[in-house]
This record gives structure tokens, C-alpha cells and sequence, in this order.
């Protein structure tokens, strides 16, 4: 009896006496099969809580390559330990005060200093793919055993940030993995594009891409095209492979997984474009799950029915040559007939020149009687000498436009300006001798 009695005391002055100490690493799990592979890492700065049979013990963070240490348990007892990642601190950045030096110790929150973002993350799904970062030296997701240590291994369930041990006592070991969180790195990125493009007009679409998933092939709309040397389309499927830059160094959303590389897509719309069309690319990621990026969104730019268009080529100097190249364009659904361009020229300029057809005015020129068939342009050239010298600064500006019985109003061109610097003024000292 006495000795019954006295291996009863034995055993519960050995529990009360053991130091309660729990151990472990966080890391990022990339193929989401729960073992710890040697190309994993370690994910520092993120905040966790310890619990014994449901009631709070502390909080800390993890130190350097995701390792922590807690000690600070309430009681020694044997009971089910777990250790729990914060959600909001996924996203968190902590500053470089408030890691552990050595990666252990608990930290208490008001050392924290930590600014938190909160994300929301679905369930990860049961990994697909036995394919391991670690190869043969991947290690379980299970306790340690060491001195008076826990037998029993710990447990996560995919997708959860906790892991428990449910007989524990001693010193123990729980690393808790967690998945690469797409979804919440999509989130932090994800930026609808809307673009407005005239006809022809190349305009680059930044497209955004988590560096751990591929872009799965783009079908290009009708009248969508990409200009591009590197990017071309499959000319029978109009599928599209959209290219990670090879030069650029990803940058960090702050989720686990979530670096991102930006691509930029150089998109023209052709007359056979809708008025509005939608592109919405999508990737796979390492575990199999297909994710559609935020949807680009084109929409064309109606050209008016008729359109007067002109531009300008030649030194501008005193004395040079000067072009103008007019072009009328009908974009309307009949045929214009009797139409009069008109080019008003600069003062002061001398030689002009005009097609057969036009007529030189002395300060305009006029292209008279014009056919100009729908769903076509009339080009007209004018050229003019400028002045040999002038007096002082002076302005220039070339207008055109096109009229016609049946038209509303006068199509007009956007003027062309421009200046001449005259002589430099002289002293008055200079102008009295």
C-alpha cells in the first residue's frame, strides 16, 4: 500500500515538475503535401497562439526561417496543445525589432509591431500530386521526440492553420505548413483593366502573374490582336501563350506564395472589333487549381463618319521647304461626292505647290469636285517655302477641312502650330551708332 502510494506521489511530482516547452517551424508548403521539404522555406514574421485543452496560453511570433519556441504554459499537465497561425498576420510585415534575436522566446503583442492586413483564404484541396520540393529528405509533418517528449504525432487538417497534438506533455515539437495562398495574393493585385482604343491604336495591358503558376493560353477575340515579336498567336486557334518577362525580378504581395511577375501585353483593335470586348486570362498553380485573373476589358473608340486628318514634315528654319500631307477619310456608310478641301497656309511663306486638281489662292488652297467612296481616304500634299527672314518671333499655323453639300458641317482637321525665333534684338547703345 505504501509503496502504491509512494509511486503515486512519484509520478505526479515528475508531471508537475516537467517543464512544458513546445517547438517547431512554420513554412510554406508549395506542393501542399504537408512534409517539410529542403527547398521549402521558412516563413518569419508571423504571429501564433498556443493553446492547452482550449484554454489560451500565449502568443508569439515566428523567428528566423519560420522557427519559434514557447514556454510559457499556465500549468504542466498532459493535454491537447495546439498552435495556431494568425490569419490577418499572412499578410503581415514586421519590423525587424519585434522578431526574436535568435528566433525563439515568446514575443508578447504590444512587442509585436506588426501592421496587419486581414485576407480571407478558401480551404486549400487535398494535394493532387506527390511531387515534393524536398525529395528524399522531406520530413513529416509530426512531433518531435525528444526528452520526455510526446509520442503522439501532430495533426492538420489541408487547409487549416492549426495543428495540435492531443496527449502532450514534456517538451514537444509541432510545425504547422501552409499552402501557398493564391487566392489571397489575387486579391491584393487583382485590377480590372478598361481601355478605351481607336482603330489600329496599340496600347499596352499590364497582366499580372503569380511567379509559381503558369498562364494557360488565351483565345484572342476577333478583331483583337497583340503586336508582338515574342507573343505570337497560333494563326488557326487564336490562342495566345502569354510570356513571363525573363529579366524580372518578382515582387512580393507580403502573402506566402505570392510573388508577382507583370507582363505587359501590347493589344491593337482592328475594324473588326465589337464595339466592346473582354479578355480574362487565366494560370494554374502548383496545386492544379485553375484561377482566372481579373478580366481586361477593350472597348473601341467610334471614328466619326468623316475624318480630316493632317501632318507636317521639313525643317522648320528659315528659308526650308515645308509638306503637308491632308488626308480625308469617309468612314460613313455612303459615298461622298462634291466635296472641297481646303488648306489655309501660313502668312509670309512663298512657293507654294499643289496637286493637279487643287488651287493655289495666294494664302489657301483648295481641292475641289472630290469623290471620296465609303470606307476610304483622299490624300493631298501642299508644300510651301517659309520666310528668307523675319523681323521678329513669329507664330505659324496650318489649317484644313473638308465641306460638301451633304454634310452637316465643316469637317476640320487639328491645326498644326508652330514658331520662328527672329534676329536677336540689338543694344540700345548699338542701335544709336
Amino acid at each position: 500500500m505504501r509503496k502504491t502510494q509512494f509511486l503515486l506521489s512519484l509520478f505526479f511530482l515528475l508531471m508537475t515538475s516537467c517543464s512544458m516547452k513546445v517547438t517547431g517551424q512554420v513554412y510554406l508548403d508549395e506542393n501542399e503535401d504537408q512534409y517539410k521539404g529542403e527547398k521549402e522555406a521558412g516563413l518569419t514574421g508571423l504571429a501564433f497562439t498556443v493553446s492547452m485543452n482550449g484554454e489560451p496560453q500565449g502568443e508569439g511570433v515566428t523567428g528566423a526561417d519560420g522557427k519559434y519556441e514557447f514556454k510559457d504554459f499556465k500549468n504542466s499537465t498532459e493535454g491537447k496543445i495546439c498552435v495556431k497561425i494568425s490569419q490577418a498576420s499572412l499578410t503581415a510585415k514586421s519590423s525587424s525589432e519585434s522578431q526574436p534575436s535568435q528566433g525563439t522566446g515568446s514575443v508578447k503583442k504590444e512587442e509585436q509591431a506588426m501592421v496587419l492586413q486581414a485576407v480571407t483564404e478558401e480551404p486549400a484541396s487535398q494535394p493532387t500530386s506527390d511531387d515534393n520540393q524536398g525529395g528524399a529528405e522531406s520530413q513529416p509533418n509530426t512531433a518531435g521526440a525528444g526528452p520526455e517528449s510526446s509520442k503522439t504525432g501532430a495533426t492538420q487538417q489541408p487547409g487549416s492553420l492549426e495543428s495540435c497534438i492531443d496527449k502532450a506533455f514534456g517538451e514537444i515539437e509541432i510545425s504547422i505548413a501552409i499552402p501557398p495562398l493564391y487566392s489571397d495574393s489575387l486579391a491584393l493585385i487583382a485590377k480590372e483593366e478598361t481601355r478605351s482604343l481607336k482603330v489600329g491604336e496599340v496600347v499596352p495591358i499590364p497582366v499580372r502573374l503569380l511567379s509559381r503558376c503558369e498562364a494557360q493560353p488565351l483565345v484572342l477575340p476577333q478583331g483583337v490582336e497583340v503586336v508582338s515579336e515574342i507573343m505570337k498567336p497560333n494563326p488557326t486557334t487564336r490562342q495566345l501563350v502569354i510570356a513571363k518577362p525573363k529579366d524580372q525580378k518578382p515582387t512580393s504581395t507580403g502573402v506566402p506564395g505570392g510573388e508577382v511577375t507583370t507582363t505587359a501585353l501590347p493589344i491593337r483593335l482592328t475594324k473588326e472589333a465589337p464595339a466592346e470586348v473582354s479578355l480574362t486570362p487565366t494560370m494554374i498553380c502548383k496545386n492544379d487549381k485553375l484561377i482566372s485573373l481579373p478580366t481586361i476589358t477593350l472597348k473601341k473608340i467610334a471614328e466619326p463618319d468623316f475624318l480630316v486628318e493632317q501632318s507636317m514634315s521639313g525643317q522648320i528654319a528659315l528659308n526650308q521647304q515645308i509638306t503637308v500631307l491632308v488626308t480625308a477619310k469617309n468612314n460613313g456608310a455612303a459615298d461622298l461626292s462634291s466635296g472641297t478641301l481646303t488648306v489655309d497656309l501660313p502668312k509670309f511663306v512663298t512657293g507654294v505647290t499643289v496637286e493637279t486638281g487643287c488651287n493655289n489662292l495666294g494664302q489657301k488652297v483648295q481641292c475641289g469636285n472630290l469623290t471620296i467612296p465609303k470606307g476610304q481616304a483622299l490624300v493631298k500634299t501642299v508644300s510651301f517655302v517659309l520666310p528668307e527672314r523675319l523681323t521678329q518671333d513669329t507664330d505659324f499655323e496650318v489649317n484644313s477641312s473638308l465641306t460638301a453639300a451633304t454634310l452637316p458641317q465643316e469637317v476640320k482637321a487639328e491645326k498644326i502650330t508652330f514658331s520662328l525665333v527672329g534676329p536677336p534684338q540689338e543694344e540700345e547703345g548699338e542701335a544709336e551708332n
